[in-house]
């Protein structure tokens, strides 16, 4: 009977944290507010929805339509707004709750509740950030 009893309260004590890791431990799904500005032209802001930890450059993909270049790591063009392809020194940079990123798109993994803003940098405009 002993033997039973203490089967039993294992299987609820093993029962319990596998529920326990199964809803808190896990990556689960999260949103974030991505805005895009170009200069003088109008922008575009949009709340979009991802797995936490999913790659910055991915979830782009799923939400906008964007082209990047031949190594799939920097943004050429994001929706209707694209770099002047002749144009040196232009690009997109972002900044991720108001702080420039310091890694590529690809690598960045977003957390609920990030504010992405990705701007149109050109040395030739006078509204650099």
């Amino acid at each position: 009977m002993a033997k039973k009893l203490l089967t039993f309260i294992l299987s609820l004590v093993l029962l319990s944290a596998c529920s326990l890791f199964g809803q808190g431990g896990g990556v689960g799904a999260a949103s974030a507010t991505i805005k895009i500005t170009v200069s003088d032209q109008a922008g575009i802001e949009r709340e979009v929805r991802f797995q936490e930890g999913d790659p910055l450059l991915e979830v782009m993909k799923d939400h906008f339509d964007i082209k990047t270049n031949e190594s799939d790591t920097e943004i050429l063009a994001i929706d209707q707004f694209d770099t002047q392809e002749d144009e040196e020194g232009a690009y997109w940079i972002y900044r991720v709750n108001q702080m420039e990123a310091r890694t590529s798109p690809d690598q960045y993994e977003l957390k609920d509740g990030d504010q992405v803003e990705w701007v149109y940098w050109s040395y030739k405009s006078a509204d650099n950030p």
